[in-house]
């Protein structure tokens, strides 16, 4: 281009360029900046089949129409392979064209396929959806052209969905009014999950080891979503209770009122079995009244006290061990050991490096080797332990504290200053070097 730009600057008086191309955006802006600019569209299909429609009369030749929406589809907006399609068939089949010698010699599968398979899709077929599969293999088609002209099929039902993308249908009169028909049977919600779906499969199908399977299952899950989405709808819709007769109120029972009772028992008849679940009722309901003027609570039952009742008898229920010896806590800590012994040595072995004392207080101390040992500890075993100690000797009958032996870990190197030091007083050499090279630890 940038040769060519002196050209196009100072141009031949006699000469004139006509540039085109198909991708502009290709083109450098300095190129662009010196020349006149015309953008074409698309030629659309209903101009390419009446253009197809006039070369056919003049030359004598009779073309379904259905026929020439295929050739139209398949020259891409280009009309001179249009007409070099065109002629091809003509060549093929004489001086008459029909649909069926149009997808024979083009290698295009038909529509057919297409509607029968949504509409085993839509009744959740699998094995009539997985024999058209087979006859299309058996044709000599590719599973991926398949998957490609199901998700062009599958577009096409939902923009004729709605009458103002139905203009983007670009199909043949007769094929058009099949998909309205169909479009009418599926929801916009199975075509969504239906695209999505064969999109997924078109994505993955060059780098399956099994190409046909993997066709299959997207087939199958085309027959699994219309019934998902019925199962959706059904729940969603409210479920009709039958209305329960409501047993009247039962009064209170006390010794005065047993003979009143008895006459509205005999002039109400009820089932034995709602009486007794009000009278149960009522023994354990308690007026707002009551609640009030009993501020200290002592004339409420126990079961009024909700989370805190149930916590305290929790309590009791639980062994509380006044005094914790040693000799308890190492049979308890053995068995702690060996429910993580399983795992694994590194985890096993931390338990078992680990010390115990146990004061008079019921305070038990764990010492540990080292902080990170001590952190890892804390942070994914502690509360376990204490839940285990718990179920033997009782809640709130102890209390943990893990520590870490300094004397011990004095002497073991974690850190990369550590390290340093250590090496730098080993060997004096290493401060010159970091000096000279103005070097860091890591």
């Amino acid at each position: 281009f940038n040769a060519f730009l002196k050209t196009l600057e100072e141009p031949p008086a006699h000469a004139i360029f006509i540039l085109a191309t198909t991708e502009k955006h290709k083109i450098i802006p300095t190129i662009l900046s010196r020349c006149q600019i015309f953008d074409f569209q698309r030629i659309r299909i209903e101009d390419m089949v009446a253009r197809l429609k006039y070369v056919a009369q003049n030359e004598s030749v009779k073309a379904d129409e259905h026929a020439l929406h295929i050739i139209a589809q398949k020259a891409d907006g280009a009309l001179r392979d249009a007409l070099s399609i065109f002629d091809q068939i003509v060549s093929y089949s004489g001086r008459e064209i029909t649909y069926e010698k149009v997808i024979e010699n083009l290698n295009v599968l038909d529509y057919e396929y297409y509607f029968r398979t949504v509409d085993a899709a839509l009744e959740g077929d699998v094995s009539k959806i997985l024999l058209i599969f087979n006859d299309v293999i058996a044709r000599g088609f590719d599973g991926h052209n398949f998957i490609a002209g199901l998700n062009s099929h599958l577009r096409n039902l939902l923009v004729s969905k709605d009458e103002a993308t139905i203009t983007l249908l670009d199909t043949a009169p007769a094929v058009r009014e099949n998909y309205l028909s169909q479009a009418r049977k599926c929801s916009r919600e199975f075509i969504y999950q239906a695209l999505e779906t064969g999109s997924s499969c078109d994505t993955g199908y060059k780098t399956s080891r099994n190409q046909r399977l993997h066709v299959e299952i997207n087939l199958i899950k085309l027959c699994r979503l219309n019934t998902a989405e019925n199962q959706v709808e059904e729940k969603k819709k409210p479920e009709l209770k039958p209305e329960k007769e409501t047993p009247e109120p039962v009064a209170k029972l006390t010794p005065g009122s047993t003979s009143k009772s008895a006459e509205k028992s005999k002039q109400v008849p009820l089932n034995e079995k709602s009486v007794t679940e009000a009278v149960e009722e009522e023994k354990r309901s308690v007026s707002i009244k009551d609640l009030l003027s009993s501020s200290s609570g002592e004339n409420l039952p126990p079961e009024n006290f909700g989370g805190e009742a149930s916590d305290k008898e929790q309590e009791q229920k639980q062994p509380v061990i006044a005094r914790i010896t040693g000799a308890e806590f190492e049979k308890v800590w053995k068995s702690v050991c060996e429910k993580f012994r399983g795992e694994g040595p590194r985890i096993s072995g931390m338990f078992k490096s680990i010390k115990h004392e146990v004061h008079d207080d019921n305070v038990v101390t764990l010492h540990l080797n080292n902080i990170p040992q001590r952190d890892f500890f804390n942070n994914n075993y502690k509360l376990k332990v204490i839940s285990m100690l718990e179920e033997v000797f009782g809640r709130a009958s102890f209390t943990m504290e893990v520590v870490v032996d300094n004397s011990e870990s004095d002497g073991i190197i974690y850190s990369d200053e550590q390290k340093y030091n250590f090496l730098s007083s080993r060997y004096p050499m290493i401060k010159e070097l970091r000096k000279t090279f103005n070097l860091d630890f890591e």
